[in-house]
């Protein structure tokens, strides 16, 4: 697993535990990030972290107050031991309660990525300082890391506080290795390690630096079993059977739907025959079609006037930096009726919050976090309280072909849901991300928008224009869209 730590700005609490990464075959996003100074709230909000994401089964959390010693001599020669099996790289299982050989692989990989960081920013980092270091690493991942590993959880996340030095921090940077966003608090200020190695991780601040003691990790508790009641076995004597003319009451068999009641079947006319029942039909995965038709109306291109009504599924979204400035603008599809919104990565990618506007709707909506984003695709999903009409996605009944006619709707410099028409004029890789080239006009601002064809179905997202060339576009195709936003439609 190829993982690769985001520089994304994570501005408070709320953004590191509610943004998750992507992952893919080829690599793994994971956030590191330290929390500098404290509010008086502090103590609060991790009460209420920790009782509610250790409660929800998409998360794998787990928060550390301190990191504890060897417990005893013994204990720290058994782990010397084994990290000296992975500067061997022997082929031994290494953390405890987990036999799986991609983790264990991963782990020797990432423990001696880390001891060789340690080594190469610290001067006069000797073998036996290297050896300890290692020992502690394999330690305190069999306490900590074996339970974020081993869970079911898709979002797996690490808080760390208490006292953070060079072997603490070298944890740290081990466990978002292992795909985990890890966030280190320190109340105190910042820590002071050199060598570059600090800037593996980003800082965001959450106030001014304060002498505090975090609380103890308090994770919910686990729900009570139902309280079984006792049975009562009532003796009743058995039940007579009914004799009726031509009827034979029959009591209820093992196999019976209904046990403790009785049938009657009657045997003087002939068994009703049931009809044939017709095959169910083949599962269909519901789409949110527009505009709306039935399903015997033939599909039928539209004009470009039904299509520019579309752009009230298309919206302006203003990016705003950690001090609440705008920085910037972009565009939006929306997605799903209860504000899901598609945009670009390198759209979200410019601030910590957003301000989403709706054409023919004076107000503004505020959306504080990116859901789901994948760099290599361009692609995000942000949200915000608002029931919005979403546009359908094409479910590529048809290859696209060039010269085939387009209509994109953006934004372009902050200008509304400008509509601007074109074709197809080519398919181009870039970055292996297969990409539709198109002429209809667009600006900086139109990152997000909608290119459609002519059913005012979204068959790209607009991505990116070619600086000084005519035209000359790029979008991020269906074919990526729809696995990426299966969850949301």
């Amino acid at each position: 697993m190829n993982v690769s730590i985001n520089s994304f700005g994570i501005s408070d609490m709320d953004s590191f535990i509610n943004i998750h990464g992507s992952a893919s075959d080829r690599e793994h996003r994971v956030f590191f990030v330290r929390g500098i100074g404290c509010t008086d709230s502090l103590c609060d909000k991790l009460k209420t972290i920790d009782a509610k994401v250790s409660s929800d089964r998409n998360y794998s959390y787990r928060r550390i107050n301190g990191f504890p010693p060897f417990k005893d001599g013994q204990t720290a020669e058994h782990y010397i031991g084994m990290y000296e099996n992975i500067s061997a790289d022997r082929e031994v299982q290494l953390l405890k309660e987990i036999s799986d050989e991609q983790i264990n692989h991963d782990f020797r990989e990432a423990c001696r990525k880390v001891c060789g960081e340690v080594r190469a920013a610290r001067q006069n980092f000797s073998p036996t300082m290297e050896k300890n270091l290692g020992a502690v690493l394999v330690y305190w991942s069999d306490m900590f890391l074996t339970e974020l590993l081993k869970s079911s959880g898709r979002f797996r996340k690490l808080i760390c506080s208490g006292r953070i030095g060079w072997n603490e921090y070298a944890f740290c940077y081990l466990a978002a290795l292992m795909g985990i966003d890890v966030c280190i608090l320190l109340p105190n200020g910042d820590i002071k390690i050199g060598g570059g190695l600090l800037n593996r991780s980003s800082a965001f601040v959450i106030g001014a630096p304060k002498d505090i003691t975090l609380p103890e990790y308090s994770p919910a508790p686990a729900p009570k079993a139902p309280e079984q009641k006792p049975k009562v076995d009532l003796v009743r004597p058995p039940r007579q059977p009914r004799q009726q003319s031509g009827r034979v009451s029959a009591s209820p068999t093992a196999n019976s739907t209904s046990p403790g009641k009785s049938y009657a079947v009657d045997l003087t006319r002939p068994p009703k025959q049931k009809p044939p029942s017709a095959a169910a039909p083949a599962p269909v995965r519901p789409t949110v079609q527009t505009p709306p038709r039935t399903s015997a109306a033939p599909r039928r291109e539209l004009s470009y006037e039904e299509l520019a009504a579309l752009a009230e599924s298309v919206v302006l979204i203003e990016v705003h930096n950690r001090f609440g400035v705008p920085v910037g603008t972009g565009s939006g599809i929306v997605i799903n009726d209860r504000g899901y919104i598609l945009t670009n990565c390198h759209v979200a990618n410019g601030g910590t919050s957003y301000s989403v506007r709706i054409e023919n709707d004076d107000n503004s909506y505020p959306a504080y976090n990116v859901i789901k984003y994948h760099p290599l695709l361009d692609l995000a999903v942000i949200r915000i309280d608002k029931h919005i009409k979403p546009l359908t996605v094409y479910n590529g009944s048809a290859p696209l072909n060039r010269g085939q006619r387009v209509v994109a709707i953006g934004s372009p410099l902050g200008l509304f849901n400008s509509v601007s028409d074109g074709i197809i004029s080519g398919f181009r890789t870039v970055n292996d991300i297969e990409m539709i080239q198109f002429t209809a006009p667009i600006s900086h601002g139109s990152s997000g928008g909608a290119v459609l064809n002519m059913y005012g179905e979204v068959i790209g997202i607009s991505t990116a224009g070619i600086e000084g060339g005519q035209n000359i576009n790029l979008a991020v195709g269906y074919r990526d869209i729809v696995p990426f936003i299966g969850n949301f439609v």
